[in-house]
């Protein structure tokens, strides 16, 4: 079954579809007719008023409603027949057969008879914008079964469309999840800073009592050693309050406040250092006007550093403003939302991870309220639960994307491997028909042998396209390094044995390099069989993710596979340049240096490998 059998069902279809479109009245650019015969004549004009006036409308309706439901009919014999093509073809071209089931599925799942029966309904009751416009609809999904038949790598395509936006939606629900947890952290650090408000606060209802008892003392006389004694009591009490104001700075996480409170603390030290002074002035009997002098300074250090606590406390509370943090939580709610409504549109399936982003835009607008309202302990388990809902959405998109991209492997496995055996295939055939002409040349050939001769070389021209596309395949894959470049060797082995066909030449240069391919054509199917094999004997994981919350991309063939092709194009190298050194021909000269070539590049893809295994 080739994608030919597939055109010639589907095109009748379409061209079918566009024959009834293009009939129906609405098609004509006149209008589509309503369902009355008046209405009909109103709104359609001169078309309109024939068909309401003929007397005979459902006369004229019937062939359309017929022909639509012909097309019905030759839509359900198109799937049986597709159901039975995949049957057949389950083993021996199962490319093919799972491309029909594809487009078995999505006939069916796109409801095409169904709809095809309600279009000639519509077509018989004269409901014709309707008509119109279901046919368009029906056109289309047709169009794209008709793409899943004729394209060979439109599954892969699919699978990498797929990835690619789950891979979008993470990295999207990624962000919104570490803005959330910003939220959680700034809502802790605005508890910690409105505690340290409320320390600087009692710090600085501290000092303003040592302020207002040091000028009580500086305004009252009596015994000096009285006075020197209360003078003292202050002085210690500012030397601690001092050690406390130390601690508090150590306490604080922003550099800007620590070394406020750190200049409020030399102040308090300050003026514990004049009231020592004014103290020993007292006890020694001195001027008032010589205390004072001490004790005035106290004061305005003290001062000072009241006011610097005081700011700092200003500067502490708005930080923790819960009303700013509830804008902020906000913001993110209404994009977790906008996200939630792109990943769950209406009346659709739901995307993988869709249903817990709803739930944590829930939690976010819980915890917005109760920011709003002051509360900001209980916004925290509202936060928590918002972290908790994303981390699921996070978990169930890298589930989705872990079966993608193994669907999307073993899709590019079987394309690979599927081409591959073309590629070997078609190399044997060729190989064979050379050594079977053997080196006797052109004047010795019969017409016919010029003609198996012709036949390989169209052969051969085929297996290097088939080559071509899969290195394109390989590298738009992107996941292993060294198999194209291997491939690629092939490639170029395969363009110089052209060359030498078409000369023509079959004795033993073209035999070697279709040797090299050969092998390399054959373990490659190899490593690919049992990279097949594993994927299907290995079970599903359980989700594990790395620390980074996210899984690596598997290579397409594992590090021990590339290593044993590398292997053997080192030993067929070498066997190549041994085979050389017997002859000194011009030839021989000119593929020691292609060979030269060749080595230099297979120790640099060594190399390479060595740096990504490292």
């Amino acid at each position: 079954m080739s994608g030919c059998v597939s055109l010639a069902q589907i095109l009748p279809l379409l061209l079918a579809l566009g024959a009834v479109a293009s009939i129906a009245p609405g098609a004509s650019g006149q209008g589509a007719p309503p369902a009355t015969a008046d209405a009909a004549a109103a709104s359609a004009g001169p078309a309109g008023d024939a068909i309401a006036a003929s007397g005979d409308r459902p006369a004229r309706l019937a062939p359309l409603a017929e022909r639509q439901t012909a097309i019905r009919e030759r839509v359900e014999r198109f799937e049986a027949r597709m159901q039975q093509l995949a049957a057949l073809l389950a083993e021996s071209e199962p490319q093919q057969a799972e491309r029909l089931r594809d487009a078995l599925e999505r006939t069916r799942s796109q409801r095409v008879t169904t709809r095809l029966e309600q279009l000639a309904a519509a077509l018989r009751e004269a409901r014709f914008s309707e008509a119109e416009r279901d046919q368009a609809a029906v056109i289309r999904d047709l169009e794209s079964i008709l793409e899943v038949l004729a394209n060979p790598a439109n599954r892969m395509e699919e699978r990498r469309r797929e990835r690619e936006r789950l891979e979008a939606r993470r990295r999207a629900v990624r962000q919104i999840f570490d803005e959330q947890n910003e939220h959680r952290l700034s809502a802790q650090l605005g508890r910690e800073a409105l505690q340290q408000a409320e320390q600087l606060a009692a710090l600085a209802e501290r000092l303003s009592e040592l302020v207002a008892r040091q000028e009580e003392l500086r305004r009252q006389v009596g015994d000096p050693r009285e006075l020197a004694a209360r003078q003292a009591d202050l002085q210690q009490r500012t030397a601690e309050a001092a050690a406390a104001m130390a601690a508090a700075a150590q306490a604080q996480e922003d550099d800007g406040a620590r070394s406020a409170v750190a200049s409020a603390e030399q102040d308090v030290r300050a003026a514990a250092e004049a009231m020592q002074r004014a103290a020993e002035k007292y006890q020694a009997g001195r001027p008032v006007a010589e205390v004072q002098a001490e004790q005035r300074p106290a004061e305005a250090d003290l001062h000072r550093a009241v006011r610097r606590l005081e700011e700092q406390q200003r500067r502490l509370r708005e930080s923790a403003d819960p009303r700013r943090a509830a804008e902020s939580q906000r913001g993110t709610q209404r994009r977790a939302q906008d996200l939630h409504r792109e990943m769950a549109p209406p009346e659709e399936r739901p995307e993988p991870g869709a249903a817990p982003l709803g739930r944590a835009g829930e939690s976010m607008q819980r915890a917005a309220d109760r920011m709003g309202e002051g509360r900001e302990q209980d916004a925290e388990g509202a936060q928590q639960e918002a972290l908790s809902e994303l981390q699921q959405s996070l978990d169930e998109l890298e589930e989705a994307l872990r079966q993608v991209r193994q669907e999307e492997q073993e899709e590019t496995l079987s394309a690979i491997e599927s081409r591959l055996r073309g590629v070997l295939a078609r190399e044997e055939s060729v190989q064979e028909a050379l050594k079977a002409l053997g080196p006797a040349g052109a004047r010795q050939w019969t017409r016919a042998e010029e003609l198996r001769l012709a036949d390989a070389g169209v052969t051969h021209g085929k297996a290097v396209g088939e080559a071509e596309a899969v290195l394109r395949i390989l590298t738009e894959e992107g996941t292993t390094v060294i198999i194209p470049e291997l491939i690629d060797d092939a490639l170029a082995d395969m363009r110089e044995a052209a060359v030498l066909i078409a000369k023509p030449e079959t004795g033993a240069p073209v035999q070697a390099l279709l040797d090299d391919v050969i092998a390399l054509l054959k373990e490659m199917l190899g490593a690919i069989e049992r990279k097949r094999d594993e994927n299907q004997a290995q079970p599903p994981d359980d989700g594990q993710q790395q620390a980074s919350g996210e899984q690596a991309a598997q290579p397409l063939l594992p590090r021990s596979a590339e290593l044993r092709m590398l292997r053997l194009s080192q030993v067929r190298l070498r066997d190549r340049t041994t085979a050389l050194t017997e002859t000194e021909t011009p030839a021989a000269v000119a593929e020691f240096g292609r060979l030269s070539e060749r080595q230099r590049a297979l120790a640099e893809l060594t190399r390479r490998m060595h740096e990504r295994a490292e």
